[in-house]
């Protein structure tokens, strides 16, 4: 047997098609599948953990929002306001969006280009929200990090996608850096320090996780694969015992 193939409606992986998981070329950097039919089975396998992974980030996309009180107490109504007000609205809807109109697996293009464009969204109006918004260092600081924290570890993103914007952020929040006051060059210098740090851990974390759950996913297709070739052998020897017995019985009976 080789690549996935159709079995009662459900998606299996034949031994053929799934090398040992150390072997050379399994996976991509990312942790991923290097064969696109494989990478497709494992995703409408762990599609519904998916969804409930996202769904719980709302729960921070809300917090996001309301953010925006703050906003308003140093801004006011202001046209600045109502710009980050409105971006953090629309982060809001396409996290919504992915979850309501993109609920089954073959929505995933549309479910990856909603959640991609939130996590953009954040990303960038993060920083300039923690910039204009005046807030303490060691609060802004410490609010990447979470967000960077979200972003790797909920977000059902392919890692390339979700390392860049990771990235992304982390870079506007070193540009707004001098805009803090009493924050020098120095300052600096640790602060990308320590998101390097972040991102790699992130994306090191991220690439093991994907690797061992692929792994498992490769372990369990093929000990179906065996079970049903087990199940098929006990049948034929069920059938070929009872052959056996009528054609004794017809013997006997001459």
């Amino acid at each position: 047997m080789k690549g996935l193939k159709q079995e009662n409606g459900a998606v299996a992986v034949g031994t053929d098609s799934c090398p040992s998981t150390t072997a050379k070329g399994t996976f991509r950097w990312s942790g991923e599948f290097v064969n696109p039919a494989m990478e497709w089975g494992y995703f409408q396998a762990t599609w519904h953990e998916k969804k409930s992974r996202l769904h719980a980030l709302t729960i921070g996309v809300y917090v996001f929002v309301t953010w925006s009180i703050f906003d308003f107490a140093i801004m006011g109504p202001s046209g600045t306001f109502f710009l980050l007000l409105a971006g953090r609205l629309a982060a809001l809807g396409s996290i919504l969006m992915a979850l309501k109109f993109f609920h089954s697996v073959g929505g995933r293009n549309g479910f990856l280009v909603c959640v991609l464009l939130a996590q953009f969204l954040i990303a960038t109006i993060a920083p300039i929200s923690l910039m204009l918004g005046q807030v303490e260092f060691s609060i802004a600081l410490l609010s990447i990090i979470i967000i960077l924290f979200a972003f790797y570890v909920g977000l059902p993103v392919p890692l390339s996608c979700n390392a860049a914007i990771c990235i992304l952020l982390s870079l506007g929040f070193v540009a707004v850096i001098p805009t803090m006051e009493g924050k020098g060059f120095a300052d600096m210098l640790q602060i990308v320090t320590l998101l390097m740090v972040a991102n790699a851990i992130g994306i090191q974390m991220v690439r093991t996780t994907n690797i061992l759950r692929r792994d498992g996913f490769l372990t369990l297709k093929r000990q179906q694969k065996l079970n049903n070739q087990l199940k098929r052998e006990v049948e034929i020897r069920q059938f070929s015992k009872h052959i056996l017995c009528g054609t004794v019985a017809a013997r006997a009976c001459r």
